[in-house]
């Protein structure tokens, strides 16, 4: 039962299943790219948004460029000097959003690597954690009688199990964030088309909002499990090495600490949606 014990409270500490990390674990995944996190779904995404979304944006663009000559048009009547400063203004808008709407993916593909280099840099450089609490007391465990060790199971079962959540819930989110970001990717220029006009430029700045949001949301939770991985357990020389009090004077610690990382888990978009202005 020893090595069980140690690997339980190695895991409350911030290591075990719960530590991530750049060489493994689901949470590896939120520093990949698109096409490197899925490349046959990502060749799925440029074939429909090739096929499909493409043609319907040619005609959206016909009609928002055809709307856009046709407003300018009330603004040069009886002013021919004024007249050429607002058609080049306009046909320089049309360049601009037409260019734009061609580059979408390259656009979609910045903003998400915003997002995948700071969970980078977070992922590589990992805060300093108690990981390793329950290898240091493995000799202490291991001296307890079985009454001892039958106690402090039931005192970690609880902190263990959530946490153990704490680590499915990811797996369903990360999961989550790729496919709704392969999805706003399909779609990339159609919004992007809407940005001529002034009553509907609200749609693509909304539209980039969100994948932005949907993007940073894998950072936050990577962030999130860092924090967690650096939870602060009162070291067990305090209880004079003695087991069953270090897990007393952690409980709640060890108890609270899987609840608040499942509540960040499972807010992160709303989080990143905060941060990019749209919450």
């Amino acid at each position: 039962m020893g090595p069980i014990l140690a690997f339980m409270l190695d895991a409350l500490g911030g290591g075990g299943w719960f530590g991530g990390g750049p060489d493994g674990g689901s949470f590896s995944d939120l520093g990949k790219s698109l096409p490197e996190y899925q490349a046959s779904m990502w060749q799925s995404v440029e074939a429909v948004h090739n096929v499909a979304v493409k043609p319907v944006t040619s005609v959206i663009l016909a009609i928002m460029f055809v709307l856009m000559l046709a407003r300018t048009s009330t603004q040069i009547e009886g002013d021919s000097q004024l007249g050429v400063k607002v058609v080049a203004a306009t046909l320089l808008k049309v360049a601009l959003v037409f260019i734009a709407v061609q580059n979408a993916m390259g656009i979609l593909n910045a903003i998400l690597s915003i997002s995948t280099d700071i969970t980078k840099s977070i992922l590589t450089n990992p805060a300093a954690g108690r990981g390793d609490i329950g290898t240091q007391m493995l000799d202490r465990i291991n001296a307890m009688n079985l009454m001892e060790q039958v106690g402090a199971l039931v005192l970690l079962f609880f902190p263990f199990v959530i946490g153990a959540a704490a680590t499915v819930v990811p797996i369903v989110l990360i999961f989550v964030r790729f496919v709704q970001l392969f999805i706003m990717a399909a779609f990339a220029s159609l919004p992007l088309a809407f940005f001529g006009h002034e009553d509907t430029k609200q749609i693509p700045i909304g539209y980039l909002k969100a994948f932005a949001a949907t993007a940073l949301s894998g950072t936050v939770m990577v962030l999130a499990i860092k924090l967690y991985g650096a939870i602060g357990l009162t070291d067990s020389l305090k209880f004079n090495g003695e087991v069953l009090p270090f897990i007393l004077g952690n409980f709640w610690n060890m108890l609270l600490a899987p609840l608040v990382l499942l509540f960040i888990l499972l807010t992160a978009n709303g989080l990143a949606k905060k941060i990019v202005g749209d919450g």
